[in-house]
């Protein structure tokens, strides 16, 4: 069964609400229409933003307490959880550092089971040759032809070492609650090589220089333009 926590606001709280919102519905059309109703608009926005600061202050007194309670919980608690963080953390290297390294092993090994197959096929091919070379010194035509069906045979014997890479098998057995997974990063070698579709423009650098230059530097490929901003004081 779901808990249900309700939300308790003092009623002087949700009097103050119930006229916000009551206030905010009636500037829901608001248009101006003459010269006489933009000025008069600036006392409207000062009603607006004291009211809104009545209703911030009421929200702050009910949630000003439970942000203190809040820090000194998680101050609390922060400790020990980073301490248990980091303890996952050294026992997770350790266990990969100890795949990755079984890993490595196996990979030599196929490696040197792959060295094997070619030095053997690389002695079968020379075989082959050898026994090629000597068809033409031979006076018969049936050595010739038995010359030639050894060096046939040598040669696909000397194919068929390599036809199958080996494959050694991981001896890193499950454990039951743990899983891996490969998660592919990059990191850059060279910025001047990456293709411009990669390259993402540094917002923050350009607003900056916008900013500081107040639209005189021009930047190619970007359109400067300013926006009128209004703010009001109660």
């Amino acid at each position: 069964m779901e808990a249900v926590i309700e939300l308790i606001i003092p009623a002087e709280a949700q009097a103050k609400i119930d006229e916000s919102q009551a206030l905010a519905s009636t500037y829901e059309h608001y248009a101006i229409d003459c010269a006489e109703k933009y000025q008069s608009s600036a006392e409207d926005l000062k009603v607006i933003k004291t009211k809104a600061k009545e209703v911030d202050e009421i929200r702050k007194s009910i949630t000003g307490p439970l942000d203190t309670t809040k820090k000194r919980v998680m101050a609390h608690f922060k400790g020990p959880l980073e301490f248990l963080s980091q303890a996952e953390a050294a026992v997770k290297k350790a266990m990969i550092g100890w795949m990755n390294e079984q890993e490595r092993i196996r990979r030599a090994e196929e490696a040197r089971l792959a060295e094997i197959q070619r030095q053997e096929s690389e002695k079968l091919r020379k075989a082959a040759e050898k026994e090629e070379a000597r068809i033409a010194s031979l006076k018969t035509e049936a050595a010739r032809t038995r010359a030639a069906e050894k060096a046939e045979e040598l040669q696909a014997k000397a194919e068929a070492v390599v036809a199958i890479a080996p494959v050694v098998e991981s001896k890193v057995e499950e454990v039951q609650g743990i899983s891996t997974r490969k998660v592919w990063k990059f990191r850059i070698t060279d910025a001047d090589q990456i293709p411009r579709k990669y390259m993402v423009p540094d917002e923050k650098y350009i607003g900056q220089i916008v900013r500081a230059t107040q639209g005189k530097e021009q930047i190619a490929g970007i359109e400067i333009y300013s926006e009128n901003v209004m703010s009001a004081r109660i």
